[in-house]
């Protein structure tokens, strides 16, 4: 269902001349702001040598602009340039339209509860908890 969902945002955003992953890249910065390279790899979830790819590519698309911070030159800070800015406002639509297209049909209580429950899945993910869980019967 989840490759689903992101086969069909992918096809909405490359007929913008976008990826899932630049959009996914544009929205973090967006979010969070400035951050440093691995830390903003780590959230994506993509090791250092693809993230440093991706990464080459926005920098000479003009999207984002890399700084070796002085206090320590191994890392280096990504922040949104006005045109990945401009970009990530327009792809927003898009994946607006999208998501509204992949609700489609569902009444309004039934995507609060998804909602609801897909945040607890995640928060479930993160925390990694230790508690034993018995499976549901």
């Amino acid at each position: 269902m989840a490759h689903s969902a992101r086969l069909f945002l992918e096809r909405r955003l490359r007929a913008h001349g976008a990826s899932f992953a630049t959009w996914r890249t544009l929205e973090l910065l967006a979010q969070r702001g400035p951050m440093i390279q691995g830390e903003l790899a780590e959230t994506l979830g993509v090791r250092g040598p693809t993230a440093t790819r991706g990464l080459d590519r926005l920098v000479s698309e003009g999207l984002v602009r890399r700084r070796r911070l002085s206090t320590d030159r191994r890392k280096a800070e990504i922040t949104l340039t006005e045109t990945g800015a401009r970009l990530h406002e327009r792809l927003a639509g898009v994946i607006e339209e999208a998501n509204a297209a992949l609700a489609y049909g569902i009444p309004r209580q039934d995507l609060d509860t998804l909602r609801a429950l897909l945040d607890l899945v995640c928060r479930n993910a993160e925390e990694e908890p230790d508690r034993q869980v018995a499976a549901e019967p």
